[in-house]
C-alpha cells in the first residue's frame, strides 16, 4: 500500500477515532521528520486510545527533536 502524508493527514483529521488510530499507525510508513510533526497534535486527542498510540510512537519519532519530545 502507498502511504502519503496527505492520505494519512485525512485520517488524522477524521472525527472517527478508528480512522485516527489507523492514521497514527500509518505514520510509521512516512519519513520520520514528517511523521513527528503530524504526531504532535494527537498527543492531546480527545480519545484516550489515540493519545496512548501517539505517545507510544514518541519513543521512536521523538528522536527527531528531543527537546520538544
Amino acid at each position: 500500500m502507498n502511504y502519503s502524508p496527505e492520505s494519512v493527514q485525512r485520517l488524522l483529521d477524521s472525527d472517527d477515532y478508528g480512522d485516527r488510530l489507523s492514521g497514527v499507525n500509518q505514520l510509521r510508513y512516512l519519513a520520520s521528520e514528517i511523521a513527528f510533526e503530524m504526531l504532535q497534535p494527537l498527543i492531546n486527542d480527545s480519545n484516550a486510545r489515540v493519545r496512548y498510540s501517539a505517545v507510544s510512537q514518541l519513543d521512536i519519532l521523538g528522536r527527531q527533536n528531543l527537546d520538544l519530545a
